[in-house]
This record gives structure tokens, sequence and C-alpha cells, in this order.
């Protein structure tokens, strides 16, 4: 199974805590989602939305299914495994899952952005001391 990351997991420093083990991964974005902080927390969360809005993010591929029950864990009940289809830098099409939150916990969601920038500059720091890494 191949997972489009679009948040934490796109850094090693948080993978390996996570999973452990090198994946082969390459950038890559998915249509129709966007990104935001989530609530009060320095992690994001992925809605859907318009047709025009996109994700950046990576395909990190050949995972197991311990994988993505580790991975399952690591994200908690608030999100859900959807399929997604995920453009390469060349075009091509990769089907991935990728964590969603779904309509109803929309709540969970500021209206504040996300980047991966201001995660790497602003928040991973604390991030790592708030899951006691």
């Amino acid at each position: 199974m191949n997972l489009f990351a679009y948040g934490t997991l796109m850094f090693p420093e948080i993978w390996e805590r996570v999973v452990g083990g090198e994946f082969r991964h390459v950038p890559a974005t998915v249509h129709g989602f966007a990104v935001y902080r989530a609530a009060g927390q320095l992690f994001p969360v992925m809605m859907a939305a318009s047709e025009n809005d996109a994700v950046a993010g990576i395909v990190i591929y050949d995972l197991t299914a311990a994988d993505l029950a580790t991975l399952d864990d690591y994200e908690s009940d608030i999100y859900e495994r959807i399929d997604v289809s995920a453009v390469l830098a060349d075009g091509r099409v990769e089907r991935a899952q990728a964590y969603l939150l779904p309509a109803p916990m929309r709540h969970l969601a500021s209206r504040e952005s996300w980047t991966a920038d201001w995660f790497r500059r602003e928040a991973m720091a604390a991030y790592l001391k708030q899951c006691g890494w």
C-alpha cells in the first residue's frame, strides 16, 4: 500500500519515531483537498475542498499492513483513511491512501493554514516535545 503524507509524517524526524525504516518516497500533489492547522494544535488536518484546491506532500511506497496499523494508531480516530489519486512531478498518477478529517469532525480544524515550512521553523521542536520525543 502507498500513503500520501501531507503533514508531520513527511519529516524523517517524525517518520522514524512512528514507523521506522526507510521507504521510497516522491513529491506529489492531491487535488480537491485543503490543509489547515488543527484547532489549538501544531499538526495539520486535510479536508475535502473545491476541485481547484490542492495539497502538496509525498507518496510513501510499499507499506505493510503492520505499518498501516501503526500509522492508524499515530493518527488517532479523528481521521478516516481514504483512497486518493496523487499526481507526481512527471504527471503520472499514483493510487495511495491519506488521512482525511471527515465532515462530521470539521469542528476540529481551524481556518489557519498549515505549511511544512512553518512546521519545521516554528513548531517541530514543540511537537516533538509534546509527543515525548
